[in-house]
């Protein structure tokens, strides 16, 4: 995956939401995901732009933006 750090904090933010039994916390998460997604589709943009095609042969490597193997 392209962005491991998005998803550790990710899930760090739902670790917590969970320890502290936050409902609020926990229905947050979505939106904290969505506001990475945002943030990682930008970030991809400038990269393609500054890198070129190095950048998109790593992003036909490298499937997962922020899971995996997913293209998420």
């Amino acid at each position: 995956m392209r962005n491991p750090i998005y998803l550790a904090d990710v899930l760090f933010s739902l670790g917590f939401a969970i320890l502290f039994r936050s409902i609020i916390g926990v229905a947050l998460v979505p939106v904290w995901w969505a506001g990475f997604l945002f943030v990682v589709l930008t970030e991809e943009e400038t990269l393609v732009r500054t890198l070129g095609q190095c950048y998109l042969d790593y992003k036909q490597r490298v499937k997962g933006r922020i899971l995996p193997g997913l293209p998420v």
